[in-house]
């Protein structure tokens, strides 16, 4: 097994060493007529082997789908989601409560106002990933999705949670954001790390948001333990570097 496993980590260790702070491709959000779509584009060395497209349906009615497109010769590894205006605008969230944390417990980012976001679990049919829909639902409006990945338990970097934050005119509109597990006094997985990402949009201003080319630098820690990667670069070589290889060992094992 030694072959083609270790000369895989081995090449992307490698490459990871100065290319480890480049998360995102791209952030895109456009808004039509009558929907919204938030797509986020990762890197190749986020790349996952995973696809597929997810109805969004509460209480009896489609209102958009959930998607993972697979990396192509042509195009990166993306995630995201289409939803139309009957869910901002109809009595869906009646009766669902609201959540300031991201699955493992970590708090979701601080530029949403309120800071609060209704979350929904939208069914994948998959044992490798699970999915939630984030909206906020009464103006400032948000839009956003966390896809928790189980083979990241193992040995992700405790207590760490890695964003990328995207302006416009000086404010934020969206956030990318890396998230680990979170465990119990005995150190079994309570819920699985995963990525997350949220976007900020006015369903009376249609047009496109995008931003591309993230740069070095751009990478924000958080978490328990987020101190100490904040403070050490290659502390945070290394992080990025654990995460990384979880990844490409998963699509490898595909």
């Amino acid at each position: 097994m030694f072959n083609k496993v270790s000369m895989l980590v081995s090449i992307v260790s490698l490459f990871l060493f100065v290319s480890c702070k480049k998360v995102v491709e791209g952030f895109n959000v456009s808004v039509g007529q009558n929907d919204v779509t938030a797509v986020v584009s990762l890197s190749d060395s986020y790349a996952l082997a995973l696809s597929g497209e997810f109805p969004v349906v509460v209480k009896d009615v489609h209102y958009g789908d959930l998607f993972l497109n697979g990396a192509t010769t042509d195009s990166p590894f993306q995630l995201g989601l289409t939803a139309n205006f009957d869910m901002f605008t109809s009595s869906t969230w009646e009766g669902f409560g609201t959540t300031d944390t991201l699955p493992n417990g970590d708090p979701i980012p601080g530029w949403i106002t309120p800071y609060e976001l209704v979350a929904v679990d939208i069914p994948s049919f998959s044992p490798h990933f699970d999915l939630q829909l984030y909206v906020g639902y009464q103006s400032p409006y948000y839009l956003g999705l966390s896809v928790s990945l189980n083979f990241l338990d193992n040995h992700y970097p405790e207590g760490l949670s890695v964003s990328q934050s995207f302006r416009k005119d000086g404010e934020i509109w969206g956030t990318v954001q890396l998230f680990g597990p979170s465990f119990d006094g005995n150190g079994n997985v309570v819920t699985h790390g995963g990525v997350f990402f949220v976007a900020t949009f006015d369903p009376l201003l249609p047009g496109t948001i995008s931003f591309k080319g993230t740069k070095a630098g751009e990478l924000e820690f958080h978490g328990p333990h987020a101190a100490r990667y904040a403070q050490d670069k290659k502390l945070q070589k290394k992080a990025m570097q654990q995460i990384q290889k979880l990844m490409n060992e998963f699509n490898f094992q595909q």
